[in-house]
């Protein structure tokens, strides 16, 4: 077993405990997210897979992170929309406590993975996030071949929007863009990345959501563009994809053009009901089904800005523009100054799934957002930095 570690790990005699922690808690949380939802007991793997953070957390006591500005932001907006959800929930102590939980678990979460971060084991957690995926897929794929048997046109149905996988789509997209990033960081091996971009963007076409699938190539064209060169195996990477979704999946084309017009009309109505309450909102409430006039409904207007201004009002949507802006202006300094894509190629990823799905941050503050805490994590590692140069 430790000789299949230091394989993994490629340091044969220098196995650290921190080492050995980075890649089974990223390995862990990549598995959560992709091994189908009804194979486990989510509340009990949930504990499970952060309780390593919660040491990580009170062994080192990482209090300089707990002072930047992005985690300081999060926190009151946080903060609000907690004090929102007692206002519309009143005396339900268990909708409040799941909250609390959820938030508290997330705060030991991004701080220790921004600690490891911050103390070099960034290669380390990158391969256990990545390792976990690649099984976590292959279970779900497993999963949908034992449930679905030979029904091939079912199983393909199954991956829609995640089948019974935890919100598969968005992170099939996200292992996807920080593969992007992280190519210029992978020294041996460099056609396994290429391989596994392919992979998961096949993925991404067989979920057939099409705002994962734009949030996808809207982040890694946006880094291309920062890059400033597009390599060439690239560029047959990108007509490799668009040829085969033209081929096994030509209506997927024509669902894109609809999306805007159904998104549009749940807008339309969200920002009515948001005008009942202007000021704060409808507060955090059970999601409920509107059906509009035209037959289509929703629980959730698609849209966390729309979303916060739903239930938050025009101050929970002022919040989270601060949030967003803190992250924005963290990213593209992380860029400039170190030359580090990945929080801006996640920072983009976040921010165009958000203009076509999701609730608010609260209601999913556990392992639906990990895409977006990972992301916080490395935003504060590396404000914790710039602040300790100074």
């Amino acid at each position: 077993m430790t000789k299949f570690l230091a394989r993994i790990l490629e340091k044969p005699s220098k196995i650290t405990a921190e080492q050995f922690l980075a890649v089974s808690m990223s390995f862990f949380l990549a598995m959560f997210f992709f091994v189908p939802s009804n194979s486990i007991h989510r509340n009990f793997y949930y504990i499970l897979v952060l309780l390593p953070y919660l040491f990580v957390f009170f062994d080192n006591k990482p209090v300089e992170l707990l002072k930047t500005r992005t985690i300081k932001t999060l926190y009151l907006f946080l903060l609000y929309f907690l004090v929102s959800l007692l206002w519309s929930q009143g005396p339900d102590i268990d909708a409040v406590y799941n909250i609390v939980r959820k938030e508290l678990l997330v705060l030991f979460f991004i701080i220790s993975l921004a600690w490891l971060w911050n103390q070099g084991y960034q290669e380390y957690l990158l391969r256990g996030l990545l390792l976990g995926a690649f099984i976590g897929v292959l279970l779900s794929i497993y999963y949908y071949y034992i449930h679905l048997g030979n029904d091939w046109q079912s199983r393909l149905e199954g991956f829609d929007r995640g089948g019974h996988a935890i919100k598969s789509p968005v992170m099939y997209g996200a292992v996807l863009v920080t593969l992007f990033c992280c190519l210029d960081k992978i020294k041996r091996y460099r056609w396994l990345a290429y391989i596994a971009m392919m992979l998961f963007m096949v993925f991404v076409l067989l979920s057939q959501t099409r705002g994962i699938l734009i949030a996808t190539l809207a982040s890694i064209s946006a880094c291309l563009l920062l890059k400033g060169k597009i390599r060439s195996i690239l560029a047959m990477l990108v007509a490799a994809i668009i040829g085969l979704a033209y081929v096994y999946y030509a209506d997927i084309f024509s669902r894109m053009l609809t999306l805007q017009d159904v998104r549009y009309e749940i807008w339309q109505q969200a920002l009515r009901d948001w005008s009942l309450h202007p000021i704060f909102g409808f507060g955090i409430y059970p999601e409920r089904e509107v059906i509009l006039p035209s037959g289509v409904s929703y629980v959730h207007p698609h849209n966390i800005f729309i979303s916060h201004l739903l239930y938050g009002g025009i101050v929970g949507l002022t919040l989270l523009i601060l949030v967003w802006l803190s992250i924005c202006f963290s990213a593209f300094s992380c860029w400039l100054n170190q030359r580090d894509l990945l929080p801006v190629g996640l920072f983009f990823y976040f921010t165009w799934v958000g203009l076509f799905d999701f609730s608010t941050l609260i209601k999913s503050a556990d392992v639906e957002w990990v895409f977006f805490w990972f992301m916080v994590a490395l935003i504060i590692a590396y404000e914790a930095r710039s602040k300790k140069a100074l």
